[in-house]
């Protein structure tokens, strides 16, 4: 008898493309970033200057945003390898007005920003949440989770104020949350998150496939 071996699996193309497109917009930057410095430099000091102040704002900020961002996907990451998903499916099971506020709840867990929200919500969506809870999630957890209420307390003790401002912040931040997935939440989960270009008829991305499935 003749034994064949199957050929390896190609990985998914989507993942590829993703790279690509980053890696692509990364080198992108770094040239108009180089461009804008050497043209300063031929034009004049005064020019230089502001190419400077502009390289070190530019820097500043993305340092800052880095480490919330890798925290992000960090998060991310353990949510799809070490969280049973049975416990999404019980929450995904649940109807959408019950789903947006644990999502919004969820924010109090997970201390990310802006950009580290991204990615988590993304996780809770392709395990099978409403993508208008996803939204709730992504509005509520920069701005309710605990480093943030910390700081504001901190923020506002010199005043006498901390209780006013964090109960402030925590009610009106839960019912935004609540209210923006709640207006979303009147289409269907497809017309809300549309399928990628690049992922059609990619069949073997589990996370594209969980997205599928909670249309």
């Amino acid at each position: 008898m003749v034994q064949t071996e199957a050929p390896p699996l190609a990985p998914p193309a989507g993942g590829r493309t993703g790279v690509r497109r980053a890696s692509g917009w990364g080198i992108g930057l770094a040239l108009l970033l180089a461009a804008g410095v050497v043209a300063a430099g031929r034009s004049g000091g005064a020019d230089l200057v502001v190419a400077q102040t502009f390289v070190v704002v530019f820097t500043s900020i993305v340092i800052e945003a880095l480490p919330f961002i890798l925290l992000g996907a960090l998060v991310s990451a353990v949510i799809a390898v070490y969280v049973p998903e049975r416990t999404f499916a019980r929450v995904a099971r649940l109807p959408l007005p019950l789903q947006l506020p644990s999502a919004a709840l969820g924010g109090f867990a997970f201390p990310v920003c802006e950009c580290g929200s991204v990615p988590v919500a993304r996780r809770l969506i392709a395990r099978g949440m409403h993508p208008a809870a996803g939204i709730a999630f992504m509005l509520a957890s920069p701005i309710l989770n605990p480093i943030v209420l910390a700081s504001t307390a901190i923020a506002y003790r010199g005043l006498g104020l901390s209780v006013e401002m964090v109960g402030g912040r925590l009610v009106l931040g839960l019912a935004m949350a609540i209210g923006a997935g709640w207006v979303l939440g009147g289409d269907t989960a497809g017309e809300l998150l549309r399928e990628r270009a690049e992922d059609r008829g990619n069949d073997s991305d589990p996370a594209d496939g969980a997205t599928r499935r909670s249309s």
